[in-house]
């Protein structure tokens, strides 16, 4: 009877296991999916942003050929020079800021590992190509050695076909 129970309590722990890892499995998609859609979020706030930049440069092109036509005609009132000024001064503002956000989102994306996109089967056999051996994997993986195994052989069957 306690060879019996045993094996259900075995059989419960393997399963409460597996459901850990589809859990995790879609965390990590959810995960990946809101990066996803972050990134793509940005760029549309930065292809937004630079529309309306290149809208303000152009207004101040057209601010400063009416400076110039002032200069030939009449003077320019100094409120008007003060606000084209300060309409430069938030533009190159504008510029440093954009800036500064596309070189931190590169490094997030340059930091973001090419390894984390793998699959799990991807990422044993790369372990394994780079001399792990089956009991190493299994510990470093969470896996019983016989998975390891079933799983390298699989992916060393996919390779095969496909080559």
């Amino acid at each position: 009877m306690s060879d019996f129970m045993d094996i259900i309590n075995s059989l419960v722990n393997f399963f409460q296991v597996q459901k850990l890892y589809i859990f995790l499995c879609l965390g990590l998609i959810v995960l990946i999916i809101g990066i996803v859609l972050t990134i793509i979020q940005r760029n549309i706030a930065k292809a937004e942003k630079d529309q309306k930049e290149t809208n303000n440069q152009a207004k101040l092109k057209n601010l400063q050929n009416l400076h110039r036509l002032g200069d030939e005609k009449d003077e320019i009132p100094q409120e008007l020079l003060t606000k084209v000024n300060k309409l430069i001064e938030l533009v190159e503002q504008l510029t440093n800021t954009l800036a500064r956000i596309e070189n931190n989102q590169t490094k997030i994306l340059e930091n973001y590992s090419k390894e984390s996109l793998l699959t799990l089967d991807e990422r044993i056999y790369q372990a394994y190509k780079k001399g792990q051996g089956i009991s190493e994997l299994a510990v470093e993986f969470g896996r019983p050695k016989g998975e390891v195994e079933l799983i390298l052989n699989l992916y060393k069957s996919k390779l095969r076909k496909e080559d």
